[in-house]
């Protein structure tokens, strides 16, 4: 019994020993994290910091913390967490706030929500690169300028895909559910009788110049091609789905060609026309070409490519303009 007692508490040394090990070594690593990412150009000021949980967890909270990226945007919250397992340091849960100010040169917003939560696993190497990460919100609120947007569920998820030389290939998944628009878009839809958007979602795989890891925080790698297998839209009775790949060019612009298929042009048109995308002394004119566009076969649905070309893009024979900019920068 003598000698069982010894080696409990010879366990328990040397645990309590690696537990505040890991600790200073977790505070160490923020440290330094931050410092180059204030180097970087981030604007990072935090009131407080502590890592606490012995025996058995690595939580590191952040009190009043304001974070400016490079880009301009600042995020303003009461406090952030870092949660981790002592025995399994390289997966980690974020606890996020209920309400996060954020700031732009487009206004200021505050998003709230009912429920956030956020977990991200790197694999065991100096880098950290990204193994898989995921991102829960329920009753997620947008508010800016008197308007507000508000989302049943938001999930977001990244993956390494199957036979991925490295973590700059990643499978990334999104999830939105009853999309509630602004109050005044909403009338307009109601008399067009829509409501929210039952659902949108996402699935691609994504190549990036640079692998996902610890250094994305200074330089975030750029999109080289983007391989999209399922975008889908359900609004009411229209449903709205793409697929195809597309490269990024030097500008961050997509070459390349999407299939875009609506399952009822007629109905996607009348929500164009609620929405102020198009005119309404454009209506006729774009339902004729519509008309001849899905074959006078008297269908609903209509499939047209989405071309992207030298940094324009049009929709079958239809000209809509410049091709958007994709970046991961701030």
């Amino acid at each position: 019994m003598g000698k069982l007692v010894i080696l409990v508490l010879a366990a328990a040394l040397v645990w309590s020993g690696y537990w505040f090990w890991g600790a200073r070594t977790t505070e160490r690593a923020i440290t330094e994290q931050l410092n180059t990412m204030r180097a970087a150009g981030w604007q990072i000021d935090v009131r407080s910091r502590a890592t606490r949980g012995f025996p058995n967890r690595f939580d590191t909270t952040f009190d009043e913390v304001q974070v400016t990226t490079p880009g301009g945007l600042t995020l303003v919250a009461p406090f952030f967490q870092l949660l981790a397992l002592s025995y399994r340091p390289n997966q980690v849960i974020a606890a996020l706030p209920p309400q996060i100010g954020l700031e732009s040169v487009l206004g200021t917003a505050i998003i709230t929500n009912d429920k956030a939560r956020a977990s991200m696993t790197v694999q065991p190497s100096p880098r950290l690169p990204l193994d898989h990460s995921s991102l829960v919100v329920d009753g997620l609120a947008v508010e800016s300028a008197g308007r507000t947007l508000r989302i049943g569920q938001l999930r977001f998820a990244t993956r390494l895909p199957e036979g991925a030389p490295d973590p700059s290939h990643q499978n990334i998944g999104l999830a939105v559910e009853n999309v509630v628009l602004p109050d005044t878009l909403m009338e307009q839809l109601g008399a067009a009788g829509l409501g929210a958007i039952e659902a949108l979602r996402l699935d691609a795989t994504i190549e990036l110049d640079a692998p996902l890891d610890r250094s994305a925080l200074e330089t975030p790698p750029a999109p080289q091609r983007i391989e999209l297998h399922d975008l889908s839209l359900d609004w009411g009775d229209v449903t709205v789905e793409a697929d195809g790949a597309v490269d990024v060019n030097a500008a961050n612009q997509p070459e390349g060609e999407l299939l875009l298929t609506v399952n009822d042009w007629r109905d996607a048109l009348r929500v164009a026309v609620a929405l102020g995308l198009v005119p309404e002394a454009q209506r006729s004119a774009v339902q004729q070409g519509l008309t001849l566009l899905s074959g006078l076969s008297g269908s609903g649905e209509l499939s047209l490519p989405l071309v992207f070309d030298a940094g324009r893009m049009s929709l079958g024979p239809i000209p809509l303009g410049p091709a958007p900019v994709i970046t991961f920068g701030g």
